[in-house]
This record gives C-alpha cells, structure tokens and sequence, in this order.
C-alpha cells in the first residue's frame, strides 16, 4: 500500500481454497476517503496497489467489510459493503446510507440499501451468505428513536426449479395436473401451453421457480402469497397460455402481476381470465396470459371471480416503483427488522425512488 498517503480501516477475506486474501481498506489517496480494494497471493512483503472500488468520486466512504466465498475458478464470489456518504447534505449531515458491491463480476457497480426513504443514519455494515452463496447485509440504524440492528437479503430466483421439462412446439405441455383436485398445497402450480404457441415453432425447455427474498411492499403494503420466475423469462406466446398456482388460504384473494424490469414496476396489462378456487388446505387462482416473467401472488381487496359463479376478472393498473408506500418493517424479536436488497444493477436508487 502507498505510504504517502492514508490507509485505515483493513478488512481482510480468505478464499475457501489456495492462499489468495482479499483486502479491503479506507483510502485518502483520491483526495477524499474512498474504499480500496486488492488481492494477494498469501501475505506479500511487497507494497499492495490497490484501486478504488467507489463509482462517484468526490465523497467519503469508510468502514468496509467483506466476504467471499468459493474459490478462484470455482464459484467465486467477493462481497463489499461500506458506509457511504454521497447522500448527505448540509441540512442532514446523518444521513450516512449503506452500499454494497459484487467485486468478482462487476467492479464499479455500487448497490444503494434503502433506509425506507427515512433519510436516517447507517452504518457499521457487516456481511454473510446463506448456504446458496448469496449476500445478506446487517448494519446498525437511526431511523426510529434507539439505534437498531437491520439486514437486508438479496433477491434471487432458486437455482433447483420446482419444474422443468423440455417441451415439443407440436405438442404443448400441461404440467402439473389440470384438475383442480390434484393442487393441495401452497407453491404447487399447473402451466398448460397449447399445442404450436412457441414463438418460430421452436422446441424448448421451460421451468418454474421460486424467487426468493423478494420485496413487494416496494411496490404495495399488500401480503405477496407468492412469487415464481417462468422461464425462459421474456419469451412471448403467439397464443394465451394458462396458469394455475395455489397459494395460502387468505381472507382476500390474491392479485396476479408481473414484474417489469425496464420500468422496475409491478405490472397486471396482459393478465387476463383471472379465477379463483376456493379449497380447504389452498387457495388457487388461475389465469391468461402471452409471456413468461416474473409474476407475483399480492393478496388484495378487489372482486374476485370464484369457479362456477361468474365469469373471469383480470387487467388493472401499475403500481409505480416511485411511491413511498408504507414502511417496509416487520417486527421480529429483539428489535431487528427484515426487508430486501434489490440486487439491480442501479448507480444510486435514491435518484429512482424504489425503496
């Protein structure tokens, strides 16, 4: 490291094979404290040249923490998190925000974690994994009266689907079992494509998975009963497909949308023939539409159309990713709370408003 210039603040990581450390470390040399970043084989005698891992100069970062898991050529992921001062201004000289960054695969891009628009002190980040290898984030916060201790979980899709299976175009698929009998428990879905609806009379394979750690009250303070990734995600239909996905029993049903990533919005154009069936242990609901995406089960308050009394619902109107919403909290023991870390790819959400 340079010696003419101030170093603080060190954290250091092992890969989980061979002798390469990551280091993190506060840095003055940009004219500000930025936090830098290099690795090494083992512990060098020779001076470390290590570069900055901060996208907007001219702002002070410090406490670093790091994590990584797998090892060089095998799965490996190097994890940063710091305290950030890029947002603060002279009337809130607190509001100190907490950045994240994956530094195996995209140095540069740094992830905002929300503070629920509270404009609040952050600080003290530390982070982990889950046995996937995904990132979770825990930090002190100064939103409410006491400094509490929040974390937040990156959103990704469960890399074992709950199906898969390679389609013929002349054949179509019903996965599942299109008798409603057959769906009794919450997370069970039917798919049914008809015969020829594949873009260019193409074969395929086509999953349903789980998307975990999701964050709906982004969008809406509704209860989300669930959320799957069909795929392959983005692939149009030249003919409605039907989906069947049962959920848990709710006093209200539950709303189909699906997720617009170009807009970061919860969408329901498209979603037609929507009905619901009313079961003992599940609640299922059904309906229409040309594509595969992200759709999400939001339990709401609007009419539903139960099988066998009336005909289908559907259609609606976009929830914007620009309104505040509620507060994203739930209480949990001691004082911690949950919501989620949006892993997209944003220089600074606070300019988007998503959190």
């Amino acid at each position: 490291m340079d010696d003419t210039n101030n170093q603080t603040s060190p954290v250091i990581a092992a890969e989980e094979a061979g002798t390469i450390l990551h280091l993190l470390w506060v840095d003055d040399t940009p004219g500000d404290n930025d936090i830098f970043y290099a690795t090494s084989e083992s512990l060098s005698d020779c001076p470390l040249t290590g570069s900055s891992i901060i996208d907007e100069p001219g702002t002070n970062q410090k406490e670093p923490a790091i994590f990584v898991t797998g090892s060089t050529g095998n799965n490996l992921r190097v994890y940063a998190s710091w305290q950030d001062w890029r947002n603060v201004d002279t009337t809130n000289p607190n509001d100190t925000d907490i950045y994240f960054a994956e530094l195996s695969s995209s140095l540069g891009t740094n992830i905002f974690v929300g503070d629920g628009g509270t404009n609040s002190y952050q600080g003290e980040p530390a982070v982990g994994v889950c046995k996937l290898g995904f990132p979770y984030l825990v930090w002190t916060d100064g939103r409410n009266a006491n400094t509490d201790i929040y974390y937040a979980a990156s959103t990704f899709v469960d890399p074992l689907p709950v199906w898969t299976q390679y389609v013929q175009h002349i054949n179509g698929a019903n996965w599942g079992d299109d008798k409603v009998g057959q769906l009794n428990s919450p997370g069970e879905i039917n798919i049914k494509i008809p015969p020829r609806a594949f873009p260019f009379d193409c074969d395929m394979v086509i999953s349903a998975s789980r998307i975990m750690n999701t964050n709906t009250q982004r969008f809406t303070a509704k209860e989300c009963k669930g959320q799957f990734e069909f795929g392959p995600s983005g692939i149009h239909f030249s003919v409605p497909i039907t989906i069947t996905i049962a959920y848990a029993p709710s006093s209200a049903p539950a709303e189909v949308y699906w997720y617009d990533p170009e807009n970061d919005i919860l969408r329901q154009d498209g979603i037609t023939n929507v009905e619901y069936i009313e079961k003992a242990t599940v609640h299922l609901v059904r309906f229409k539409t040309r594509h595969f995406t992200s759709f999400y089960l939001v339990e709401g308050d609007a009419a539903a159309a139960v099988v066998g009394g009336g005909g289908g619902g559907g259609g609606g109107c976009a929830i914007s990713a620009n309104g505040r919403g509620n507060v994203i909290e739930y209480m949990l023991p001691y004082v911690f709370y949950i919501f989620v870390l949006l892993m997209i790819k944003l220089k600074d959400a606070h300019n988007r408003k998503i959190i």
